[in-house]
């Protein structure tokens, strides 16, 4: 099976009770607050100045992403189904 592991280092007291810790000594927590993970990877698009000022007057700065991933949606679809 995939995926990795972490190590445990150290084991410290703290009030007579052993924490496990990884290797920066970070408590392991079983519920881990925050959000969760998005399951995404980075990726790097190159677009000229001209597109993406011409996405930017469309969906404004801070939707640039979700307009580049609703794009890369949609032409997926379309190529599969035009099989």
């Amino acid at each position: 099976m995939g995926g990795f592991r972490i190590r445990v280092l150290m084991s410290p007291y703290i009030n007579g009770i052993v924490y496990p810790v990884n290797k920066r000594y970070r408590l392991f927590e079983e519920n881990r607050m925050g959000r969760p993970a998005l399951d995404v990877s980075p990726t790097v698009v190159r677009l000229t100045t001209d597109q993406r000022a011409r996405i930017e007057a469309l969906v404004g700065k801070r939707g640039l992403a979700g307009f580049i991933r609703a794009a890369v949606e949609a032409e997926l679809e379309r190529r599969e189904t035009g099989k």
